[in-house]
């Protein structure tokens, strides 16, 4: 059904229209950290957000091990008004937690930092070369 109605939106409205919102791969698994501080536990689980420059994003932490972790990361279209011109996509990381911040290397060269923030939320940023982006997002999985 998910095939016919991609089909129908692409007759009826073009490529862009396709994908709307950041993808995830079939195989998503959140593993309840064992053996982890409480401060660090907070960091498992689905989170939602926004970029400054527009583009939507997932964060899904599956696994803890401290202080390694593996979380995906995954946007979605751009915005056709912006100079972003990146796809949508995912990818599964390692990374790691050091110095209270989830720290994630991307393929492409960039570091994504998040950090919890009082109020249950994560601040991100997204820094390659030059570039610098924002992001806050909200758990919704636990």
């Amino acid at each position: 059904m998910k095939i016919i109605y991609c089909l129908f939106a692409l007759a009826l409205f073009g490529c862009a229209t396709v994908i709307s919102e950041p993808p995830l791969p079939d195989n998503v698994r959140i593993v309840v950290p064992q053996n982890t501080p409480a401060d660090f536990v907070a960091f498992s689980g689905k989170w939602v957000g926004k970029w400054d420059i527009g583009r939507d994003s997932k964060l899904v932490v599956e696994e803890i091990d401290y202080p390694k972790v593996i979380a995906i990361y995954s946007v979605g279209p751009y915005r056709a008004d912006s100079s972003d011109k990146g796809l949508p996509g995912w990818n599964r990381y390692k990374g790691e937690i050091s110095n209270g911040s989830l720290i994630l290397k991307t393929t492409s060269g960039g570091t994504i930092t998040y950090k919890l923030q009082p109020d249950g939320t994560l601040a991100g940023n997204y820094e390659r070369g030059s570039f610098f982006s924002r992001i806050s997002m909200t758990r919704v999985i636990q």
